[in-house]
């Protein structure tokens, strides 16, 4: 990647949506996705082996979205039935500074349980990112972005 470009990666988060049938209404949306995070433990977070101090439940990196629209296309892994609705999410995500030139190594993690809930939850991440920071002086050059990824 370029130098001088900054980070962000969610260690953990969740979705609600109104097409999963998890509420209708904004605040009903919002509780759902609060309550996964509110059940995230063992959250974890650091850069070349220096870990993050993410705070208690990871709550000085934790954020909720706007409500958004969202749409599941059919057979989907997700909601295979497809559809259109209103979603939240709500997560903790970590937007590092710009690396340094070199070789580095970004690992997170995080569990969410939740025995009671029905169907039961037990959702466990556990990533690791190997980022090339080129040098300023380098002759990288962005790739080309599809169309469909352009806003």
């Amino acid at each position: 990647m370029p130098a001088g470009k900054a980070i962000l990666f969610p260690v953990i988060t969740a979705e609600c949506s109104s097409v999963e049938k998890n509420g209708t209404t904004e605040a009903e949306l919002r509780a759902c996705a609060a309550n996964y995070i509110n059940h995230a433990t063992a959250l974890h977070a650091s850069v070349d082996g220096t870990p993050i101090d993410l705070g208690p439940a990871g709550s000085r990196f934790r954020f909720q979205s706007p409500f958004f629209r969202i749409c599941f296309v059919p057979d989907n892994p997700i909601y295979p039935d497809g559809g259109k609705g209103r979603s939240v999410s709500d997560g903790v995500w970590v937007l590092l500074r710009p690396l340094p030139p070199g070789q580095h190594e970004i690992n997170f993690a995080g569990t969410i349980s939740i025995p009671e809930a029905t169907p039961p939850v037990n959702f466990q991440i556990s990533v690791n990112y190997h980022v090339t920071v080129a040098d300023q002086s380098s002759d990288y050059e962005e790739p080309e972005i599809p169309a469909y990824w352009r806003w």
